[in-house]
Formats: structure tokens, sequence, C-alpha cells
């Protein structure tokens, strides 16, 4: 039910959304981020926060702050072809009854011997990224779903800094979304 007022908050709100952006722009040049934004990329974070635009130029921060302190983690489709061509991570091709974007993520077909751990962190993101890039994905929301199915200790041999690392930029990455 919680989605369902979201949405209706939302369709309320974004009559006056450039008023909002506007907002959000001042903001944003107040916290000493110079960078000019498309207004479609700052909707999609006005809309994760309900156009609430402290905590949105919070969030902005913290995105960015993501880019600079793991650039790893955002090098271009190129950079995580071989997890999400693997099926590692999927956005499934039909939405569910109330319209949220159904993500599969399937650490059992990561194949560390073929793919970093970074990469396959990389393609969480990514496609996150990539989903929340539709309209309809940021005002409905997202459900991901996790298949434990073949996760053995060829995932879990990897170094317990590494891991606690990526939990916490896929985490981060995950509400800013």
């Amino acid at each position: 039910m919680a989605a369902l007022s979201n949405v209706s908050v939302l369709s309320t709100i974004e009559a006056n959304k450039q008023n909002y952006i506007g907002d959000l722009r001042a903001k944003l040049i107040a916290a000493g981020i110079s960078i000019e934004f498309s207004d479609d990329f700052l909707i999609k974070f006005l809309r994760a926060r309900l156009y609430n635009c402290d905590q949105t130029c919070d969030l902005i921060r913290t995105y960015l702050s993501n880019f600079q302190k793991h650039p790893e983690f955002f090098n271009g489709f190129q950079y995580v072809r071989q997890p999400l061509e693997n099926g590692v991570f999927e956005i499934l091709p039909d939405r569910n009854v109330t319209g949220e974007t159904l993500i599969l993520m399937r650490p059992g077909k990561w194949e560390p011997n073929l793919c970093a751990f970074n990469v396959a962190t990389a393609a969480t993101i990514y496609g996150v990224e990539m989903d929340k890039l539709s309209e309809e994905s940021q005002i409905s929301g997202t459900i991901e779903i996790i298949d434990m199915q073949d996760v053995g200790l060829k995932q879990f041999l990897l170094n317990a800094t590494k891991q606690r690392e990526a939990n916490s930029v896929i985490t981060k990455a995950i509400e800013n979304m």
C-alpha cells in the first residue's frame, strides 16, 4: 500500500516539478556541487525522496561520493558485460501487477575464476542504475530477488574486507535509487 500512496503523492507533486528542480539546483550549488545535471537526472533523485530537496541533495552527495571512493565499480557496460551475460544480474522483462520492476540477482552464477568480484559488484550497480533510468521504475519502485541456488564456497572464498566494501557500496547504490 505504501507504493500506491507514494504514486498518488508523486502525481500531485509532479505538477510543480520545475520548481523542485530549481530549488534542488540551488541547494546543490550551496553544497559545493557545481556539476550541471540534466532535469531527468535530478527528477530521478527527487522521486527517490518524494521531492524533498534537502534529502535529495544529501542523496546526490552520497551518489557522487561513491563514484569518487570506488571508481572501480563504475566503468561502463563493457566492464560488466560478462556477469550480465552469465545471468548474475537480470532485470526481468515484465513488471509485477503493481508496476514494480523485478530484479533477479543470482550470486551462484558468478564465477570468481572468470570474473573479478569488483566486476560482479559493478554489474549489480550498473543494472540498478539502468533500471532507474525508466520513469515507471522511478515511480513504481523495484523488487530485488536474490536467488541463492548454486552458491557455494567458490563465491565465499574472498577477502572479507572486499565483501564488506562491496556490500556497503551496493547497499548505498540501491538506497540511492
